[in-house]
């Protein structure tokens, strides 16, 4: 993982800075490879979560777990003519966009923080889990009272046909 730099982390939104691409996750031509992309994206939520993104320093306890359920990554065609060498400062902006009894939906977007281009976006959906019956598991009372304007509504679904826009 490259060095970042938190801007803001909330238990409903993050911002993350990453300078530059790590140079493993370049393909044979020096390019960002689409897996690499993805790892980062993961990355950032690590950093986030680890970092009291929605609540997670609190709701990792034992036999509880959570598990994305479906996942869209968007990627701006321009992305691919970055290399390792590319000096470039990736923000990552992370928000919950609606909760559930037992799942959230969030979305993250990448962009050049140079520029303000967008350059992707990663929209899933985590559902909470007792990690011993495989069950979802609801949310504490308190998380849904802290985040129920956020209530799940069904307006924001996550559609295989969602692009960049």
């Amino acid at each position: 993982m490259t060095h970042y730099t938190i801007n803001e982390v909330t238990p409903e939104k993050s911002d993350v800075t990453f300078r530059g691409i790590p140079y493993a996750d370049a393909d044979r031509t020096g390019h960002w490879s689409i897996w690499a992309i993805s790892l980062l994206f993961q990355a950032n939520r690590a950093v986030s979560m680890t970092n009291s993104f929605m609540h997670m320093n609190i709701l990792r306890i034992k036999n509880v777990g959570h598990v994305i359920t479906k996942q869209i990554l968007d990627i701006n065609p321009l992305l691919y003519r970055y290399t390792y060498k590319t000096p470039i400062k990736l923000r990552f902006k992370m928000e919950m966009k609606e909760i559930g009894k037992s799942s959230i939906i969030f979305s993250t977007r990448l962009y050049d923080e140079e520029t303000g281009l967008k350059l992707g976006q990663n929209v899933l959906k985590f559902v909470q889990i007792n990690t011993e019956t495989r069950k979802s598991l609801p949310f504490p009372a308190w998380f849904q009272t802290s985040l129920s304007h956020l209530k799940m509504t069904g307006k924001y679904q996550i559609k295989s046909n969602m692009f960049i826009g």
